[in-house]
């Protein structure tokens, strides 16, 4: 059975290991020049946590038969479009399941759970991004419904 909670100040220390091994995750499975070479440190995720947790983001862990498996982070943001009507939209900045326990639809829990709070919160649009290289994520969050509206183009000039 999965259960989604909100994170607490105790789950500090899981949430900031869950986000190295995410960065990792990225750093080695993304085709991301930009993470080559780059490293996060264990106090700089944690105080992203901690950031999150005072500012009232969500933070969403769930678990699996008992078990902390995985960590959803959300925030509200002003749109891109500064100009538009539209005054909130829902960001889901990261999505983590430790990689023994995807395919189990934790990570499809955890977005309906975010999803809820952003719907009682009075926001209509979630955004999200993710890289092309990351196939999981690729074939991952169009199954959830989120499509690709904006593309992010580089070019590499070499040195």
């Amino acid at each position: 059975m999965i259960a989604v909670r909100r994170a607490q100040p105790d789950d500090l220390p899981r949430l900031a290991a869950w986000m190295l091994a995410f960065f990792e995750h990225l750093r080695d499975g993304s085709g991301d020049p930009l993470f080559a070479g780059a490293t996060l440190a264990g106090h700089a995720a944690a105080a992203t946590f901690r950031q999150a947790l005072a500012a009232g983001d969500l933070v969403l862990i769930a678990e699996l038969d008992g078990m902390p498996v995985g960590y959803l982070l959300a925030t509200l943001q002003a749109p891109h479009v500064r100009e538009s009507p539209i005054e909130r939209v829902g960001h889901i900045s990261h999505c983590f399941v430790e990689a023994a326990m995807r395919r189990r639809g934790v990570t499809r829990r955890l977005v309906a759970a975010a999803e809820e709070w952003f719907r009682d919160q009075h926001v209509r649009y979630v955004e999200l991004g993710y890289m092309t290289g990351n196939r999981q994520a690729a074939v991952t969050w169009p199954r959830l419904g989120y499509l690709p509206v904006r593309t992010v183009a580089r070019k590499d000039l070499g040195r």
